[in-house]
């Protein structure tokens, strides 16, 4: 039913508890190459026939069937806030009327992170910070760099915002620390002095987290807001490289909150201690008597997770009892069911245009180019697309080389063309793309590349001989009303995503074509207006119109209805080169909608991405890196950790042999 409220302990095969549980086989095994999946085997009583999933009479007909989630668990000594990634005001104050630190600011949280330093997102630790209203006073967030960081508005809007990081980041062991930041207003010498500080606990001692920062004399707003733990509702939490959500399972323990500075005769405000709290609770009361409400996404979390995963199959068997049988329940990891499914996932800048969270927008049409020999036409990889009949006889797939984002793309002969009627386009604005390579030794003479036909004008685009591009502009009558080179660039033997836009201003069109070669951040650009002209809409794209582009690799034909960046999806286009193991597992995982906890960050460079099985792709982020992909103990999905998160730790076991 979307949570682990079912408890089946007593159902299972035996009397003893401790003869029962089996523990799971997990983690990498000695001298592995990688961890296998994790999976455990679990005998139940069935006598009521509650573990039938067709049983109508059964207790869980209807609730437990292919792929039901299962969690195995112990009592934990101690609880504590398990905080999910991309939740908000994990856990708030009940009162909106605190206006903490009224003179100075003290705060403290005790928390244990995923990781200490990240690849991803920065993590908001407390604040009394609503963007709502413009009530923002205060923030105390931990960097992804392992910095700490404090914010401060004077009246609650961005525009007064003062903004210091510490000089030197989180020391990574102890795994559980107590983070401080205190600010002293008004120095008495013309400034406001920020202090950071690491504790092992919240009772101390504290040691003084780098230099003292000095800003401007604050005189902070005043606000109503909650106080809170974890990140605030904002478009991101403020600081370098930063944005909301944090990492996945990070673990908050306690906070105090002073009203002014202790060690300046500050009054403690907040005292709050989560590790003595039951599990499930939905609400606590500090110290202080202040009521907290745990928020959506949060749990209060008393429990030691051992394993996690899903039962693909309820394997029953009859007893030797009347109305007596039993279950066998294999549960197994993520791992092992994504892996069930080996079949590529796809070209990266495939994925790039088709994905739910595409930065192109307003898509008509996309063609991905990528059929293998014998294919009649191009199909499109949007729902309810028109396929493109193919014309003369290209080698299909035979380009497997020029653009590593892509499966292999076709070349074109020299009798060979393509193309489209479009429909449902909107008049006055047009944008199509092409990714080509042309070969070195092969320049084809000055034929249309593209040729886009308007039902108010015509344009072509040619690479001429010489690398210079000509652009040329009919009207409806087929009279060429405007016709210029431009300056030589080098598509000659470089792959280069080729971007051409058209929008009515006035009584007069705007051409613009662009282009940017694979793995650069610098493109060229070059506007034309026709004065005079209509645009309309944009009825036909032609690749190829006339022939003759003669061993020139084409691929992922796109057209929309707005004009955009020729940069957007640059790292698609590249293939991800560059990415680190943690950012490759983190962005797949997200792409795929499954939980990730990535440990660490950093780390060598990977290649490009190819298109692979999803599992295979992981695995290949992993032994670049030499780090570890396995399962997380408390929920599904992956987690990951990188080679440099395992550096210089403190031993987690010591001990002594005795020969």
């Amino acid at each position: 039913d979307g949570a682990y409220a079912e408890d089946v302990t007593t159902y299972l095969r035996g009397s003893d508890p401790a003869a029962v549980w089996v523990a799971p086989e997990r983690g990498q095994q000695s001298e592995g190459a990688a961890a296998p999946p994790a999976q455990v085997a679990l005998r139940f009583d069935n006598a009521d026939r509650r573990f039938s999933p067709r049983a109508p009479m059964g207790a869980y007909y209807g609730r437990i069937g292919r792929n039901t989630p299962c969690r195995l668990s112990l009592p934990a000594i101690t609880s504590r806030l398990v905080v999910a990634a991309g939740t908000t005001n994990a856990l708030s104050t009940a009162s909106s009327t605190i206006t903490a630190s009224v003179t100075d600011l003290d705060v403290r949280v005790w928390l244990e992170p995923s990781d200490w330093q990240s690849s991803g997102d920065s993590t908001g630790l407390a604040h009394q910070w609503v963007e709502t209203g413009n009530k923002r006073r205060w923030l105390f967030s931990l960097l992804n760099d392992g910095r700490l960081a404090g914010f401060v508005t004077t009246d609650g809007t961005t525009g007064t915002q003062a903004a210091l990081g510490s000089t030197a980041v989180v020391p990574r062991a102890p795994v559980r620390q107590a983070l401080r930041l205190t600010v002293d207003w008004n120095n008495g010498a013309g400034g406001s002095d920020w202090k950071f500080w690491t504790a092992p606990d919240l009772t101390g001692p504290w040691t003084q987290l780098g230099d003292t920062r000095v800003g401007a004399v604050l005189a902070p707003a005043a606000t109503d807001v909650p106080i809170s733990l974890g990140d605030p509702e904002t478009a991101g939490v403020p600081g370098p490289g930063s944005s909301a959500g944090g990492g996945a399972g990070n673990v908050f323990l306690g906070a105090q909150v002073y009203n002014g500075r202790e060690e300046a005769g500050g009054t403690l405000l907040v005292d709050l201690d989560l590790t003595d709290e039951a599990h499930g609770a939905a609400s606590v009361t500090d110290a202080t008597s202040f009521v907290w409400n745990v928020g959506t996404g949060a749990v209060l979390d008393r429990r030691d997770y051992l394993m996690t995963g899903t039962v693909p199959d309820w394997q029953t068997a009859p007893g030797l009892v009347d109305d007596d049988c039993e279950v066998t329940a294999v549960v197994t990891d993520d791992l092992r069911r994504v892996s069930g499914t080996n079949a590529p996932i796809g070209s990266a800048y495939r994925r790039g245009v088709t994905s739910a969270d595409s930065p192109m927008v307003d898509v008509r049409g996309y063609w991905p180019l990528e059929e293998p020999n014998g294919a009649t036409s191009f199909s499109s990889a949007l729902p309810g697309g028109t396929p493109i009949r193919i014309a003369g006889d290209p080698a299909l797939g035979s380009d497997s080389t020029s653009f590593p984002c892509s499966d292999p793309l076709p070349v074109m002969s020299a009798t060979s063309s393509f193309g489209t009627v479009l429909k449902g386009m909107s008049s006055g604005t047009a944008q199509v793309r092409l990714l080509m390579r042309v070969p070195p030794a092969s320049v084809p003479a000055q034929v249309p590349i593209l040729t886009l036909g308007f039902s108010g004008c015509l344009w072509q685009a040619f690479i001429r001989t010489d690398g210079a591009l000509v652009r040329k502009v009919y009207d409806p009558d087929g009279t060429e009303v405007d016709n210029i080179t431009g300056t030589g660039y080098d598509y000659v033997g470089n792959s280069v995503r080729l971007h051409l836009s058209a929008v009515q201003v006035g009584a007069d069109v705007k051409f613009t074509i662009a282009t940017l070669k694979v793995g650069e951040t610098v493109g060229t650009f070059s506007d034309r207006t026709v004065a005079g002209l209509t645009l309309g809409v944009l009825r036909t794209v032609t690749v190829g119109e006339l022939g003759g582009l003669t061993d020139v690799a084409v691929g992922h034909l796109s057209v929309q209805g707005a004009v955009t960046t020729i940069f957007e999806q640059d790292e698609q286009l590249a293939a991800y080169v560059g990415e680190t193991a943690s950012q490759r597992v983190a962005r797949l995982c997200a792409e795929a909608h499954l939980p990730a906890e990535i440990v660490g960050y950093g780390g060598a460079p990977l290649g490009a991405q190819r298109s692979q099985a999803f599992v295979d792709l992981l695995r290949e982020a992993e032994f670049g890196d030499s780090g570890i992909l396995h399962s997380p103990r408390g929920s599904l999905g992956f987690a990951y950790r990188s080679l440099t998160s395992m550096y210089s730790r403190d031993p987690g076991l010591t001990g002594t042999w005795d020969e």
